[in-house]
């Protein structure tokens, strides 16, 4: 028997790659999906890897092309063409770009280089000069350490940063004589660390070539490209330790995105703080994903741990610091319905943030299908039952109950769910109506967990 992977049910915490269009495209296992965001709704089309699980992707600056790594035996590194409407035809590979695994790629700012840096046990970097030549990288070499983060300067295409293991490094390619002919090596610089006790987390490029680094204690760096050290002082993002800091780059920008859900507008010109907002994210639930997105002023695509998506519209210039006095205060955040399925869940004169997509806030513990169409039903650690389409895997319904739901059962023939839980007790689900779904009942039948529910053949 052959099994098809046809949608995986939500989003996993996998990088978001704007893709054009309202669109964006992330790993899901073994396939790539590509949402699009339209109107108010959500579509979602896939495309299916060949090897055994997708490891990291790269898209073009201008959206022409995405690159594919592949995990196997050896990495499959593949190139497609991609289209507004979110078609992609592989066209080509690049052999050799490591062993087992690509942990990142990137394009450079003017889309003519590519880099790609494998896992475990190679390391290896490769510089490829990908619309010319697939055959061969330009320069390769072997990374000092593990490297989770790559980027060009975009002023010097032969100069790019890494970051991995807490450590961040200034990359040049070089020139060097091989007999008669001169090749390219790559050289790296660790850059040093403000003090002994701090280590590395996110780093990004400006436009003007400036590179940006954040620390475990929250401080956001200027990196002194000559001497390889930090320049100047920190702006603070946060003050717990705890809190991971990651980087965007505009214009006008430096947004410094974090675990907590805070995101804030950092001006270039003065490296202050001119905004902030925090997400209204359910406890244990984090941030792990984040890009730019289309728009006048830069809105962005979020992701957060266990599932849900959100639109970050920015609908005027945010505030860079600098405290003009023509320049708009931004109004204070209001808080909408944060549990909505999907629409706005939070909003300023500044910004609108609307969850698009949404999943489990916990791991998931029984899946069932629900009678009512090409549905199925899930369950989740955090209380929560959805009801999702499983032909375009978009949820469609959610049912809040107060503690984990362990398992689920389908009527035999209506349409209607049974839920247990962790405290014994079992709910009765109408889910003929998505748009309002009922809990008709529910009794505790143990004062220990719901291992399994069934119905018997005649309901």
């Amino acid at each position: 028997m052959t099994l098809s992977l046809t949608h995986s049910l939500g989003y996993g915490g996998d990088p978001l790659h704007y893709a054009g269009g309202g669109s964006f495209v992330f790993a899901s296992g073994n396939v790539v999906k590509r949402l699009t965001w339209e109107n108010g709704t959500t579509s979602s089309t896939s495309l299916k890897a060949e090897g055994i699980g997708v490891g990291t992707l790269a898209m073009h600056p201008n959206r022409t092309h995405l690159v594919m790594a592949e995990r196997g035996n050896q990495a499959l590194v593949s190139l497609f063409s991609h289209d507004q409407d979110g078609n992609m035809v592989r066209e080509d590979e690049l052999p050799g770009a490591g062993l087992i695994d690509i942990d990142c790629m990137c394009f450079a700012a003017d889309g003519q280089s590519l880099v790609t840096v494998s896992s475990l046990p190679d390391f290896k970097v490769a510089v490829w000069d990908w619309a010319n030549d697939r055959e061969t990288p330009i320069a390769a070499g072997t990374a000092p350490g593990e490297v989770k983060q790559c980027g060009f300067n975009p002023v010097n295409p032969y100069q790019l940063a890494f970051s991995g293991g807490g450590i961040l490094y200034i990359c040049k390619l070089v020139t060097a004589n091989a007999g008669q002919e001169q090749e390219l090596e790559l050289d790296f610089l660790a850059v040093q660390t403000p003090t002994s006790d701090v280590t590395y987390v996110s780093m990004v490029w400006s436009g003007d070539g400036r590179l940006f680094a954040t620390t475990t204690d929250g401080g956001l760096w200027n990196i002194d490209l000559q001497q390889c050290v930090v320049a100047g002082d920190s702006t603070v993002i946060s003050a717990d330790a705890g809190v991971k800091c990651n980087l965007l780059a505009t214009e006008e920008h430096i947004i410094c995105w974090c675990s907590d859900g805070s995101i804030a507008w950092i001006g270039l010109k003065t490296l202050a703080e001119g905004h902030r907002i925090k997400m209204p994210l359910a406890d244990g639930v984090s941030l792990v994903s984040a890009c730019l997105a289309d728009g006048r002023f830069e809105s962005l695509f979020v992701g957060a741990s266990y599932g849900s998506l959100y639109y970050l519209e920015v609908k005027q210039r945010m505030p860079d610091g600098a405290f003009e006095e023509n320049e708009e205060e931004p109004s204070a955040v209001t808080i909408k319905d944060a549990d909505a399925i999907c629409g706005e869940v939070q909003s300023c004169s500044h910004h609108s943030l609307k969850r698009i997509v949404t999943s489990h806030g916990a791991h998931i513990n029984s899946i069932c299908p629900a009678n009512t169409g090409d549905t199925v039903a899930s369950a989740g650690k955090d209380g929560s039952v959805i009801i999702w389409d499983s032909l375009s895997g978009l949820p469609l319904a959610v049912q809040r109950i107060g503690r984990p739901v362990t398992s689920l059962a389908s009527h035999p023939f209506e349409p209607l769910l049974a839920a247990g839980d962790t405290a014994g007790f079992v709910y009765m689900v109408d889910v003929g109506l998505h748009s309002k779904l009922k809990c008709r009942s529910n009794f505790r039948l143990f004062k220990e967990p719901i291992a399994a529910l069934s119905f018997n053949d005649d309901g």
